[in-house]
């Protein structure tokens, strides 16, 4: 009978046990509660007695501005039409900007320290923050820009151009080919004459022809490097797109070749031991070469206006 009290005891003294110390845990989980309360409450207190420098606090935090969103491209591209015109400023000096955005076309004239001016054309499109220009003469890019205040801020390589709206500029008097060639003859640097040199008869791998322009300086400056660009036509007057001997090789119909490290001295001339090396497979019977650009030896480029008048006569057309 003792024995079996005795295990009753125990079996109590055990559950007693067991309820404290679920108790205890409830118990220490609401303390923990309670000290989150009394930590309000005390921030409370303390905000009673001290309101003014929390709500200073809170009022000094930043708020978060709204990410900009972009405008839809139908309104960028409304926004871009017409001529814009700007100065970038260079180490150079200044150059004289001027865009003209003509729904997915664009053209760009520069005015370089020198008065001579760089005109290139070609398309765009708008992305999302940037305008992807593409050029016919193969230049491309990514061009980030702002509208702010009527102004266009492009923000190139060199720098940023800063362009307003201007009037339109007037159209250029189409020329035709006899003008051109009257008006290219006054140029600082000109193609003297033209000349297809044929090396060997049959190893043409190895002696390729050539197109020979003679190129003479008629300016008061040292040139460094030039760019002339050929164009060709078979014997029917048709127009060939010309491909150089080099394995990797483009064809255009249009093709710009870099003369380098020329040395060409005022008043003297340059390519009667050099040329355009062809590939064989080439059927040319007539060209014409025009110079693109030069740079003289104090870093000055020039660019050929008529450039574009050029391309516009001879690229891809038949022979005049």
């Amino acid at each position: 009978m003792k024995k079996a009290i005795t295990i009753l005891f125990a079996v109590a003294l055990l559950l007693f046990m067991t309820a404290c110390g679920s108790g205890n845990k409830g118990n220490n989980s609401q303390s923990e509660n309670l000290s989150t309360q009394n930590q309000g409450t005390e921030q409370q207190t303390q905000a009673q007695g001290g309101a003014e420098q929390i709500q200073s606090d809170i009022i000094a935090e930043p708020t978060p501005e709204p990410t900009p969103t972009s405008p839809p491209k139908e309104i960028i591209e409304q926004e871009l039409q017409g001529a814009w015109l700007g100065i970038l400023e260079t180490d150079e000096g200044n150059i004289e900007s001027l865009f003209i955005f003509d729904t997915g076309h664009v053209s760009s004239q520069a005015k370089i320290p020198s008065g001579v001016g760089e005109t290139k054309q070609g398309n765009y499109e708008i992305g999302n923050g940037i305008i992807n220009l593409i050029y016919n003469n193969g230049i491309k890019g990514d061009v980030t820009y702002i509208f702010e205040n009527e102004t266009l801020s492009l923000f190139i390589a060199e720098g940023v151009i800063e362009l307003k709206r201007t009037e339109m500029p007037e159209p250029i008097q189409e020329l035709t080919a006899d003008e051109l060639d009257v008006l290219l003859k006054e140029q600082p640097l000109i193609i003297l004459k033209t000349n297809y040199l044929v090396q060997h008869d049959r190893h043409k791998t190895l002696y390729p022809d050539m197109l020979q322009a003679i190129l003479q300086n008629n300016s008061t400056d040292d040139i460094k490097d030039a760019t002339i660009a050929f164009v060709a036509w078979d014997e029917n007057g048709l127009p060939v797109k010309i491909k150089s001997n080099s394995i990797r090789s483009n064809t255009a119909y249009i093709m710009e070749v870099n003369f380098g490290d020329i040395n060409l001295v005022p008043q003297k001339a340059f390519g009667d031991n050099n040329g355009f090396a062809i590939d064989e497979s080439n059927n040319i019977k007539t060209f014409k070469a025009i110079v693109v650009s030069y740079e003289t030896f104090e870093g000055v480029k020039w660019y050929n206006p008529y450039y574009d008048t050029f391309r516009t006569l001879y690229e891809g057309a038949k022979h005049r």
